[in-house]
């Protein structure tokens, strides 16, 4: 799974990822892109893979709940050639971000 979006969210949500203890067999791994040409500051992509099925639910959480701690937030969720995007607004149900992540990986 890959997650694109500001270099700046990604490197917190890595952070916020890679401190839950649920995930610590899945791996999280964080790398700049340039920015698109019409496109300001910087891009980047998480690849996360998960341990197993189950671990989907926790992801989609952990997502949740850090969207609630930023002001905004853009990203756009790849799974098995599927696409979702999360727009700016805080989350404030897990239940619907698990459902976006079951549906890419279905």
């Amino acid at each position: 799974m890959e997650i694109s979006g500001s270099e700046e969210d990604l490197r917190s949500l890595h952070d916020w990822l890679r401190d839950e203890d649920e995930l610590r067999r899945a791996a999280v791994e964080w790398r700049s892109m340039p920015p698109k040409p019409d496109e300001m500051g910087s891009a980047g992509v998480l690849t996360v893979t998960l341990a197993d099925d189950a671990d989907h639910a926790v992801l989609a959480r952990s997502i949740a709940v850090w969207t609630r701690h930023r002001a905004a937030v853009a990203l756009t969720i790849t799974a098995g050639g599927r696409v979702a995007e999360v727009d700016s607004r805080p989350l404030s149900d897990p239940a619907e971000l698990a459902e976006i992540i079951a549906k890419l990986v279905r």
